[in-house]
This record gives C-alpha cells, sequence and structure tokens, in this order.
C-alpha cells in the first residue's frame, strides 16, 4: 500500500450508518441518513450534496455560509481535476428549516459525495458543538455540526476536505464501473 502502516489506501465501502453513531433510531427522530435527493452517482457523474439550516428568508449560520463557500469551491477543483477522467461533477443543495434543524442538528451543514457522507470517506468523527449564528436564526440557543479528522475539530467544512473526500468517492466510482482505470490516492 502506498500509506505507510496501512493495510490499504482504499478505505471500505462500508457506510457508517448514523443510527449506531447516536444509538438511536434516526428515522424516528426525522434525521436524513441517506443523502436528500436521489443518488444516481457513477464513473461518469459524482453527485455533492449538501444541506444547510435556513430561515424564512433562505439566511443560514455562519458556519453554514462558510461551508457552502468551501463547497462550491471544492466542487469547481474537483470537476478540473476528474474531467480527465470523463467524470461530471454536479452539486445539489438542500435546506433544513428551524424546526427539523433545532430536533436534529447533526443533520445540517451536511455533504455527502456520491452518496455517501463525507465524514465515511474521510473516516472522520461528527460532533456538535454551541453556534450562537445557528441560535440567532432559530430565536434559542443552538448547537451546530462539527468534524473532525487527523486531530482537528472543523465548524465549518473546508474545500480541502471536500476535494479530499470527492477524490476518494471518485475513485471508488472508477474503480467500481471502469476496472483497470483509477485514480490512485494516498490519505496523510
Amino acid at each position: 500500500p502506498c500509506c505507510p502502516g496501512a493495510d490499504s489506501c482504499c478505505p471500505g465501502d462500508e457506510v457508517a450508518s448514523i443510527r449506531g453513531r447516536l444509538g438511536v433510531d434516526a428515522d424516528l427522530l426525522g434525521i436524513p441518513v441517506a443523502p436528500p435527493s436521489a443518488d444516481d452517482s457513477d464513473a461518469h457523474t459524482m453527485n455533492i450534496q449538501w444541506q444547510r439550516l435556513t430561515d424564512a428568508h433562505g439566511e443560514t449560520c455562519d458556519r453554514c455560509g462558510t461551508t457552502e463557500v468551501a463547497v462550491r469551491e471544492a466542487t469547481s477543483r474537483l470537476a478540473k481535476v476528474l474531467t480527465p477522467f470523463g467524470m461530471e461533477v454536479r452539486l445539489t443543495t438542500a435546506e433544513l428549516g428551524a424546526d427539523t434543524f433545532l430536533a436534529t442538528p447533526e443533520a445540517s451543514n451536511r455533504i455527502w459525495i456520491a452518496g455517501k457522507p463525507l465524514e465515511d470517506l474521510l473516516e472522520a468523527e461528527v460532533g456538535m458543538s454551541a453556534c450562537g449564528s445557528c441560535g440567532d436564526l432559530c430565536g434559542e440557543d443552538a448547537v451546530c455540526r462539527t468534524v473532525s479528522v487527523g486531530g482537528l475539530t472543523y465548524e465549518a467544512v473546508p474545500a480541502d476536505l471536500i476535494v479530499q473526500a470527492g477524490l476518494v468517492a471518485a475513485s471508488q466510482l472508477i474503480r467500481d464501473e471502469r476496472p483497470g482505470l483509477g485514480l490512485t490516492y494516498c490519505l496523510e
């Protein structure tokens, strides 16, 4: 393998369920456990789906606003890298209202790439921390999602992490559907 000390450079295809992380039935809580829309990613198209809290005017919290800039930048960067492989990259977004967000804040600022949660692609942990901006939008104290990977915790998901997860997903799509053609990558 290309990563020292690793059995493989490709994370497993297992997708960890949010049910296991929360220890409850996420469907009953209304937490989206699948991408907000049907994912039809394949070796020719990779879908990136992002959802976040919005108020009645379409405004979002500061964290999600920062992630929005990052996810758009990452989508553009991935499109440039993956075009030579014949792969189109598409971004779709979904909104969570205040009531849904307050019941399930871990569903906000969530990214799926090729139908897999970003945290699964990067073997990251999901957490929560107080978010004054979400509280302002919802009219009460609120917490918002964080992602921890490589010993660092991010309140807003940076473009570099999204690109890294996108390359992992693209490699899996190409490997699964076009044997003999693939992207080589190494997670540090």
